[in-house]
């Protein structure tokens, strides 16, 4: 990957940490050590990667509810994401997301 190629990279998970934001997720909650939220990174040969995590109570919970939940908040990232203009792919059993390109116009 060229410098070129990271910076456009670092921009893409900028801009996908903006939307989610704006639709009311809190991103990055290692930044926010008491809450869950999403996590919004880019790793090395997979691309933009946006995984849910739950906050420090949900361990407490039920695993089945805990499963209801991550799959409702898999549906909304994906839903959020899509409708404006990203082209993502998941995958269910691990709960994340992949964004695969940018809409060519930002909302």
């Amino acid at each position: 990957m060229t410098q070129t190629d990271d910076c456009a990279d670092q921009d893409l998970v900028e801009r996908v940490r903006d939307h989610l934001g704006k639709a009311g997720f809190v991103v990055d909650p290692s930044r926010l050590a008491v809450d869950g939220g999403v996590q919004v990174s880019d790793v090395h040969g997979r691309g933009v990667v946006v995984s849910w995590h739950g906050g420090p109570g949900m361990a407490d919970r039920d695993i089945t509810q805990h499963d209801s939940i991550r799959t409702a908040v898999h549906l909304a990232l994906i839903t959020i994401l899509t409708k404006v203009g990203y082209t993502v792919t998941s995958d269910l059993g691990n709960g994340e997301v992949l964004v695969i390109s940018a809409p060519d116009r930002m909302a």
